[in-house]
């Protein structure tokens, strides 16, 4: 895991309760830079609206219907029809 030093600060002190009350002194404003307007809720509904459109083909090679149909049941390997992934 890697951290962005440079949107973090440090409290240095001489015991734990001396840092604990200088944190609690400081006030801290962050500039939230370029991105600060980003709602993930407002990316993941515009994501979710995306992928109800229709697709556009780049590369269509081989006839898939045909291989599920005849390819797997050869070879005496189960398909997986559907799947999802949560985000």
């Amino acid at each position: 895991m890697t951290y962005n030093l440079s949107a973090a600060f440090a409290v240095i002190a001489e015991n734990t309760w001396a840092a604990i009350k200088g944190r609690r002194r400081l006030k801290v404003e962050w500039d939230h830079g370029p991105n600060g307007s980003h709602r993930s809720d407002e990316y993941k509904e515009e994501l979710q609206h995306a992928v109800r459109q229709p697709g556009k083909v780049v590369r269509n090679v081989g006839d898939v219907d045909s291989e599920f149909r005849q390819g797997w049941q050869d070879r005496g390997v189960g398909v997986l029809r559907s799947a999802t992934c949560p985000m």
